[in-house]
């Protein structure tokens, strides 16, 4: 006598047509959804990137004109087309730093067009007495430096910066 085993399977394998379309549709929309914010969000991360690139340009450019003129002596802003720093160095030489739109020459610090990224560099400077009269006369002078990056295809600032450097003459050696 010859017995048949049949074995019913009830359990089917795979996915059903609907499952496959359901499943293509969620990935479709997920990918549109990342699709349409990438690029929001790289120009998001490049402006930050700008931003932080234009300050650390900014903080070199005061920091330059710093170092040259808080020791100087005479130190005295000119208008004229540009605007001037006169000032005398440590070492005894007169110097000038020329001020408005469009700088290329600061001391302290070598301009190169890559280092301020299609950048225009425009710096502005005012001296003023603030402070007591019981100060020195070197220790009454102020400037106040501001410093902006343009940039040159949008023709929008970038920074601006300013500070207040206290002139104090002459080092006294």
């Amino acid at each position: 006598m010859k017995m048949k085993l049949r074995i019913k399977s009830d359990s089917k394998k795979g996915f059903t047509l609907i499952e496959v379309i359901l499943t293509v549709t969620l990935v479709a929309v997920f990918f549109t959804t990342v699709a349409a914010i990438l690029p929001q969000w790289f120009k998001s991360y490049q402006n930050v990137i700008s931003a932080s690139n234009a300050s650390q340009i900014a903080n070199s450019v005061i920091t330059a004109i710093d170092e040259q003129i808080t020791y100087s002596g005479a130190v005295e802003v000119k208008p004229g087309s540009p605007d001037t720093i006169y000032y005398l160095y440590k070492s005894g030489e007169n110097r000038e730093i020329q001020l408005g739109d469009d700088c290329k020459v600061i001391p302290g610090l070598a301009y190169d067009e890559k280092y301020f990224m299609n950048n225009k560099l425009g710096i502005k400077a005012e001296i003023s007495k603030t402070f007591s009269e019981s100060d020195t006369v070197s220790e009454r002078n102020v400037c106040k430096l501001t410093v902006t990056l343009t940039n040159r295809n949008t023709k929008k600032m970038v920074i601006e910066k300013v500070r207040y450097i206290r002139l104090y003459g002459p080092e006294k050696s």
